[in-house]
């Protein structure tokens, strides 16, 4: 079973509850994106004011979203996709006068919030190497104009995409230099940022007495500033802890605690995970019928929002009513959910596990192992950890298989 922790989004955690980012990985200074790796840039300016002329700057934002859409559904190529968006950031053949110095540093400054947005879009996209160009340039503007607030945010959109590749110790490095500056500069939600994504970053590498640390004053600085929407996401976090340490019934407290406030501040994306993660607990605690509800009241809200956490959760549910023999709507939710999870291969894998242990239910021991064979292939290639959810999941699939032979 899996509730949703914020990989930080972020990762989409199965076995476990999904894990949201906060701040850098799932929120802009000015509020939430997406449950994934989005950029801390305080304003949504995207190029140079000079070069947009009148047109608004925040369409500019709209309408790289807008490309970006068009690739992911093959209506344009990367190629259209690649010079429409260099267009956009270059300010197209950049024949404007030259700037006097403070003006500069100023347009300078803006390009580089921009660059992070970019970021965010090839990031949410998957193109984790362009984001951390994007992020590594942006980095670069801030610190030579000797902006350190945007500097830490910039290092915790590195920490993030780091993390995202499952280079845990340089994200670590990244968000605790962020966390340094943060300090310096006296930017308390800054600071709780940084804090939650260090705690999430030991969460990925199953260090729960660290994260609960990190999370816990996290929290408080988010409670002090009176951020309520990254206090609703540390506590679904926190709720995957106590989820993982099998302390369910505190999990389910805290995750309908995090449901409360993500309904209070209007975050239909995060009510969804939540309601998911207390589905996952629900479920691991027998309580069947209520996990059912929250379950068939989570997808809805993320088919139109995360369809990605609706996949995840849906396999989670097909589970639960394989279990009570509703073996045919167990393989229709199946073969709904699985057709997005392939680009995200450690989610892809869990719910492989999911669909291996509905295979067994219904009798089907070639199927199981085959999912169980696709799943090893999967950990293979992406070289997960011991102790990592896909390797739980793993595990767990391969002891019923072995049961199931005797």
């Amino acid at each position: 079973m899996a509730a949703w922790s914020s990989l930080a989004i972020e990762k989409l955690m199965w076995m476990v509850p999904l894990i949201i980012s906060c701040g850098y990985s799932g929120y802009s200074r000015h509020g939430p994106r997406v449950p994934r790796r989005t950029s801390q840039g305080v304003a949504l300016l995207m190029v140079e004011p000079a070069v947009l002329g009148s047109v608004a700057v925040s369409g500019v934002l709209d309408e790289l979203e807008r490309l970006s859409a068009l690739l992911e559904k093959g209506l344009i190529t990367r190629e259209r996709f690649d010079r429409q968006r260099e267009e956009l950031v270059s300010g197209g053949d950049g024949t404007t006068a030259p700037p006097q110095e403070d003006e500069e540093a100023a347009l300078e400054l803006i390009r580089g919030q921009g660059l992070q947005e970019l970021a965010a879009i090839e990031s949410e996209q998957g193109n984790l190497e362009e984001a951390l160009r994007w992020n590594l340039e942006a980095l670069d503007i801030f610190r030579r104009y000797g902006d350190r607030t945007r500097e830490g945010d910039a290092l915790g959109n590195l920490g993030d995409v780091y993390r995202e590749q499952g280079k845990l110790a340089r994200a670590v490095a990244f968000y605790t230099e962020a966390l340094a500056i943060h300090r310096e500069v006296g930017d308390r939600r800054g600071e709780g940022m940084a804090l939650a994504n260090l705690g999430s970053a030991f969460y990925v590498q199953g260090q729960y007495e660290r994260t609960r640390e990190f999370y816990t004053e996290a929290l408080a600085i988010h409670r002090e500033v009176g951020d309520k929407r990254s206090e609703g996401s540390i506590l679904l976090n926190f709720g995957a802890v106590l989820f993982c340490e099998g302390q369910l019934e505190r999990a389910v407290e805290i995750f309908t605690k995090a449901l409360a406030i993500h309904r209070e501040v209007g975050d239909r994306r995060l009510e969804g995970i939540a309601l998911g993660n207390i589905g996952d607990a629900l479920f691991q605690l027998q309580r069947l019928d209520e996990a059912e509800v929250a379950f068939r009241q989570a997808i809805p809200i993320s088919d139109g929002l995360f369809p990605i956490v609706a996949s995840a959760f849906r396999g989670s549910l097909a589970l639960l009513v394989a279990r009570r023999g509703r073996l045919d709507e167990a393989q229709a939710l199946l073969q709904a959910g699985e057709p997005l999870l392939p680009s995200c291969p450690d989610e892809h894998a869990k719910f492989l596990c999911k669909k291996g242990q509905v295979q067994l239910l219904a009798g089907q021991a070639e199927g199981a192992r085959a999912s169980l064979m696709q799943v090893q292939d999967i950990a293979a290639e992406s070289k997960v950890s011991e102790g990592s959810e896909v390797s739980q999941a793993m595990g767990e699939l391969s002891r019923l298989l072995a049961e199931a032979a005797v």
